[in-house]
């Protein structure tokens, strides 16, 4: 298998795993929401193709970052209002 072709198929499971996810928000999250979700995801899913060591991993970050803020400006619930993007960067350490 040559690189054309596994590159190919990557791309064929990242678009795949994109449209899983908008099925997945569109099920389980409200309007709004399950938009900022679906493009973050898409951004998310997109990020695998940096060809940067590293520039991925901080791009991912900026992305989850990103949303959770969205999230939260849009959100009326109290959990989300208080989420603050520095307890979301526990996750990339």
């Amino acid at each position: 298998m040559n690189k054309n072709q596994k590159d190919g198929q990557l791309f064929q499971a990242a678009v795949s795993l994109v449209q899983a996810l908008d099925k997945a928000a569109d099920e389980h999250l409200p309007g709004k929401l399950s938009e900022i979700v679906k493009i973050h995801a898409g951004i998310g899913v997109g990020c695998i193709f940096i060809p940067v060591p590293g520039a991925d991993l901080l791009a991912a970050l900026g992305n989850t970052w990103t949303m959770y803020l969205r999230i939260k400006q849009r959100s009326r619930h109290t959990f989300f209002k208080k989420l603050s993007p520095k307890y979301c960067f526990r996750n990339y350490v």
